[in-house]
């Protein structure tokens, strides 16, 4: 039950925080708009963002599982 709650919180917390980057990354792109046309720069931005936080959210997950087998061999598992 616990590891079906916890995949649960997972899933939401990455659409969360590829909302969040996706946002945080759009607002920042939008001063260099000048000379680009706005519908090719806001497909622009959004390919843009999907794909830093994609890569983002793989190196925590990463990170994390790295971290647990330290931990684990540390408890001697």
């Amino acid at each position: 039950m616990d590891n079906a709650m916890n995949n649960n919180t997972t899933g939401r917390s990455k659409k969360e925080f590829r909302k969040m980057l996706s946002a945080k990354l759009e607002s920042s792109l939008l001063t260099f708009q000048s000379e680009l046309k706005e519908k090719k720069f806001k497909a622009a931005i959004k390919r843009a963002s999907k794909l830093l936080a994609n890569d983002l959210f793989v190196k925590q997950k990463k990170k994390k599982e790295k971290n647990n087998n330290v931990m684990a061999e540390n408890i001697g598992a």
